[in-house]
């Protein structure tokens, strides 16, 4: 069934490898990467056959959501960064925000299967949000001043619960773009 956002077999292996490099560019350029992943993130808009404004706004307010909730872990201490500018902000650095637009777009389309059942949703979501950020502590990119055995529990917890959070919206979408 076309769901109005689909994106064709090879764009949706285009999307997973381009949330790919977003992720090792950002973990690793941080800042330098801004750019190149906010351009990739236009050429995913631009891939798709219809419902743009609506996959415009699911991915805008995945990332408020999600910058919310990384602001909240970073206030609470489960990580910080090596900027001094970042430490005095109350929300996170410009880098992580493009991540979570980039995150975003994959939600409609290369992790799609993520919604199809509740308890995968939160499973998968729980352990893959969880790994991103152990992840990227190993590069260097945050740091994780709390003992792994109480920040990863709680990092899976979050993050099962937002993608549970966040599929109603994506179902919504769907059906929205199956009507029209």
């Amino acid at each position: 069934m076309n769901n109005g956002v689909a994106l064709s077999s090879e764009n949706i292996v285009l999307n997973a490898v381009g949330f790919q490099l977003s992720w090792w560019g950002i973990a690793l350029y941080k800042e330098k990467a801004i750019l190149p992943v906010l351009i990739l993130v236009c050429f995913h808009l631009l891939f798709l056959k219809k419902r743009r404004k609506e996959e415009a706004f699911f991915i805008v307010g995945v990332a408020l959501l999600g910058v919310c909730m990384d602001s909240f872990l970073f206030d609470l201490g489960i990580f910080r960064f090596e900027q001094s500018l970042v430490a005095s902000s109350p929300i996170v650095p410009l880098w992580l925000i493009t991540l979570w637009l980039a995150f975003a777009t994959t939600l409609n389309h290369c992790l799609a299967w993520l919604f199809k059942n509740p308890r995968v949703t939160f499973l998968a979501g729980g352990a893959g949000g969880a790994l991103s950020y152990v992840g990227a502590a190993r590069l260097g990119t945050l740091e994780m001043p709390m003992p792994l055995l109480v920040s990863v529990p709680l990092l899976f917890m979050l993050w099962g619960v937002f993608l549970s959070l966040v599929r109603p919206a994506s179902d919504y979408l769907k059906v929205r773009g199956a009507t029209s």
